[in-house]
């Protein structure tokens, strides 16, 4: 599992996305930690960036607001 899940935290990370705003992201949403990189948040990321036209600030504001949407 923690070879999952180290990923996923370094790549919200990445995003910006600060140590409290992964916790409460995890509080709202604890299924996050079974979520796949490959099958369920990049293509979300993607999505997000590409057809919607967020800007990476936009695209944490809604990761953190809406943590499920990668699920």
């Amino acid at each position: 599992m923690q070879d999952r899940v180290e990923p996923l935290l370094q790549f919200l990370q990445s995003m910006q996305l600060q140590p409290d705003d992964l916790r409460g992201m995890l509080l709202r949403c604890p299924r996050l930690l079974s979520f796949s990189m490959q099958r369920q948040v990049l293509p979300v990321v993607q999505f997000l960036q590409d057809d919607l036209g967020f800007d990476q600030h936009q695209v944490s504001d809604t990761l953190k607001r809406f943590p499920g949407i990668m699920g």
